[in-house]
């Protein structure tokens, strides 16, 4: 089995319980998650009085950085304060303290030193976040683990702080591109296993939002019989920090969408304060079930709605790419579908219903 499909299977697993905050404290962004209009204003304001972020990083970390204030040149709602050193306290602005911080500036040997510097000092902090450079493209899988270790001891003895793990950039091919892959999986699945918050930085350079299909596109290579994914050609330009303009805005949007979401928000919650919020939708509620599941001929999927409305199944491989579509146009609160895989391979699969704006998703097992 290639290992692409491990890295597509996480990302639509994500679509199932993204993006879960309340009580786990926990949960994965990427680049399904990075529709800023969704979130409503007041959470938008909540960001920007409750949260203030220490950001370590060298070259890559400015696409992020950089991105912020692109966004906000875009649309003043996003308003974000980058201060060299220091914290900065602009008022009705997300403000975050930036410094340079390789690895060993950051959580390994002396680093973790530096950043409890920080935060004892700095006493307003409480979210932090490190953005790799290249670290990542050809080290041991102990060196992810001497990370992954260094954050979840700052975690114990920094409770009141969120820490943000991260993917390191997707922007090497070859081999190298694979070492960095296998390290951003062990990554993603620390993460999802211990109930951390993880920003896909990889997953964001590897997939596009085409306007002209409005679909997302991936990129990827073939290597040792494995799909690594890659930065996408959209983003190849070397104009900023190793990238697009696009791509850093696309990545600030998603920093915008993980701190929404620190705040107990997520997309299907209704209006948080005073129901005033229009960008809000209206609460709703959509169950979806499957069975048999695993099967090894075809599946029955059940959909339940609180309104009548049309609904689309929508099933993708290992790979991430869509293998069946169907679309049930009856107006109704109940809608079955059933696949047919008799012709498809044994596998993992995963199905989505997609009914006006909600939607939903799970994994299949076909055995033959």
């Amino acid at each position: 089995m290639k290992l692409h499909g491990l890295f597509a299977g996480l990302l639509f697993l994500v679509l199932s319980y993204s993006v879960s905050m309340v009580n786990a404290q926990s949960f994965m962004v990427n680049h399904l998650h990075t529709d800023t209009d969704l979130i409503p204003d007041s959470v938008l304001t909540k960001v920007k009085e409750n949260f203030r972020l220490i950001h370590g990083h060298l070259s890559h970390g400015w696409q992020i950085d950089d991105g912020l204030d692109s966004l906000e040149a875009l649309n003043s709602d996003y308003a974000a304060q980058i201060g060299n050193y220091s914290l900065p306290n602009r008022a009705n602005a997300l403000n975050v303290m930036y410094y340079y911080a390789s690895d060993k500036g950051y959580w390994n040997e002396d680093g973790a030193a530096t950043l409890r510097g920080y935060l004892d000092t700095k006493e307003n902090i409480n979210v932090a976040l490190f953005s790799w450079c290249r670290n990542l493209d050809e080290n041991t899988s102990g060196y992810v683990q001497a990370y992954l270790d260094t954050l979840s001891k700052l975690e114990n003895e920094y409770p009141d702080i969120r820490f943000i793990y991260a993917t390191g950039n997707a922007q090497k091919s070859g081999e190298i591109g694979l070492s960095r892959f296998n390290n951003n999986n062990i990554i993603r699945e620390y993460c999802q296993n211990n109930k951390k918050i993880l920003y896909d930085f990889a997953d964001l350079d590897c997939w596009w939002f085409n306007p002209a299909t409005q679909a997302w596109e991936d990129s990827f290579y073939t290597i040792s019989d494995t799909d690594v994914p890659v930065e996408h050609s959209q983003f190849h330009e070397e104009l900023w920090h190793h990238t697009t303009v696009e791509s850093g805005i696309q990545k600030a949007k998603a920093l915008w969408y993980l701190l929404a979401n620190l705040t107990g928000w997520k997309t299907d919650a209704v209006a948080i304060e005073d129901g005033k919020d229009i960008k809000q939708p209206v609460k709703s509620f959509m169950t979806v079930s499957s069975y048999p599941n695993p099967f090894n001929s075809s599946v029955t999927i059940k959909v339940q709605l609180d309104n009548p409305e049309s609904s689309t199944l929508t099933i993708y491989n290992m790979l991430g790419k869509k293998v069946y579509s169907e679309k049930n146009k009856t107006n109704s609160t109940k809608h079955k579908y059933r696949w047919n895989a008799t012709s498809y391979s044994s596998g993992i699969y995963f199905y989505e219903i997609q009914a006006g704006i909600k939607t939903e998703s799970a994994k299949l097992i076909l055995i033959k």
